[in-house]
């Protein structure tokens, strides 16, 4: 009869395989259960950049002007040779509309109140007659809608209609000059001076820089530029045709106007603006000339000034499609290449910034797709690119576990 300490043996020697499998069992479930690392990334190249095109180029191209010229493409930077305060001219007709546009909104394509030529009318016709201004015979009793008195005062530069359209809006000049200077203050014009509506007075006056602020606010007046993008007009009382004193359009793709001035304390002015499209960024730019000598000097340089301002706008390339960036890799050691999945370029006007910055997202299980994305901004607007991993990483499989029992005790108690 057996012991009882061979019992016990028996026993303990017939649980060795069974301890042996559960610990067994034990290790295969902790392998295949260890939640091991991400995969990691490491980025080789930085794509954060910021990009400006000189603003120099702008300055160095108006500096070789001897006269006074001014350049913009937009409301907030202008590059001007001479900033010095020189009178308007006829340049004065855009504040008179703007002013009186803004105390009597007229939409583009509207004909908007009828003003009755009077006996009035024509008598400051004939002071303007005795200094050669510029006149459009109407006969008295003739309504004129408010429409045609712009079309006249804008296209013509007649000096009769700027002063009636002003009068009919704001009833004295006392009345209109308070205006001009409530809307001078209120968008800081400081060099501007303004006596009268039409520019026949040396008294009008302003440097080139605010000529420019004037020049942007009427390019953004659809009715303004409606009408002095037309070359011409005709008034249902007469048969003289209105026809317009800016010699670029219809020669210059793209220009709309907008008003030229002469008066002999000065010689001929000019602010012309063009809409144009460099390398798919359409453009406004506007152009401020003073003093010219001549009407044939004044359209000359203005068409050529034209045609080299869409030189300066360079296009930059901030992103590559496919350009390597970094690797992710996996726990095993498998490694995959991070690329960029797109292009991106940006259009920019001297003084103009675009920047590319990156946002990169936690890898997770490797899989094939967006890790991160570049944000392109620039003044055209904002662009996002995927970064992408190329493929997909496998991942340790349940052999590797197995095999790698380091990186499975450090997932437990690392």
């Amino acid at each position: 009869m057996p012991t009882k300490s061979t019992r016990t043996h028996k026993l303990l020697t017939r649980g060795v395989p069974v301890i042996a499998v559960l610990v067994a069992g034990a290790y295969v479930g902790a392998c295949a259960l260890a939640p091991l690392d991400t995969p990691t990334l490491k980025v080789s190249m930085n794509l954060e950049q910021e990009v400006t095109n000189d603003a120099q180029i702008a300055q160095d191209f108006v500096n070789t002007y001897s006269a006074p010229t001014a350049v913009s493409w937009s409301d907030g930077t202008t590059w001007v040779n001479d900033d010095t305060v020189r009178p308007l001219a006829s340049i004065s007709k855009l504040v008179t509309v703007l002013v009186s546009l803004e105390k009597q909104p007229l939409a583009a394509g509207e004909d908007g109140p009828i003003h009755v030529w009077s006996q009035a009318d024509v008598a400051q016709q004939d002071i303007y007659r005795l200094d050669d201004g510029i006149l459009y015979e109407t006969p008295v009793g003739t309504e004129v809608t408010t429409r045609q008195m712009l079309e006249l005062s804008l296209i013509m530069s007649a000096n009769d209609y700027a002063y009636a359209y002003a009068m009919s809006v704001f009833g004295s000049q006392d009345a209109f000059l308070a205006a001009v200077d409530e809307w001078k203050t209120k968008h800081g014009l400081d060099s501007l001076t303004f006596v009268e509506p039409t520019g026949m007075d040396a008294g009008n006056a302003a440097a080139p820089t605010d000529i420019m602020k004037i020049g942007w606010l009427a390019a953004q007046n659809p009715t303004i530029t409606e009408i002095t993008s037309m070359s011409s007009a005709t008034m249902p009382w007469s048969s003289k045709p209105v026809e317009s004193t800016n010699w670029l359009l219809g020669d210059v793709a793209g220009t709309f106007g907008l008003k030229t001035g002469f008066i002999e304390e000065v010689g001929y002015n000019f602010v012309v603006g063009q809409h144009v499209e460099v390398n798919s960024r359409p453009l406004t730019q506007l152009t401020v000339m003073l003093a010219r000598d001549s009407e044939e000097e004044r359209a000359d340089q203005a068409t050529d000034i034209a045609a080299s301002l869409q030189t300066l706008p360079k296009q930059v390339d901030l992103l590559t499609e496919g350009t390597s960036v970094g690797t992710m890799t996996s726990v095993t050691g498998e490694s995959a290449a991070v690329k960029v999945g797109g292009s991106a370029q940006a259009t920019l006007v001297p003084g103009e910034t675009a920047t590319v910055t990156v946002d990169w997202q936690k890898p997770k299980d490797g899989t094939k797709g967006t890790v991160g994305t570049a944000t392109v901004t620039s003044p055209e607007g904002t662009t996002e690119v995927p970064i992408e991993l190329t493929k997909t990483l496998e991942g340790p499989d349940l052999w590797w576990r197995l095999t790698h029992p380091g990186a499975v005790t450090g997932a437990f108690f690392g």
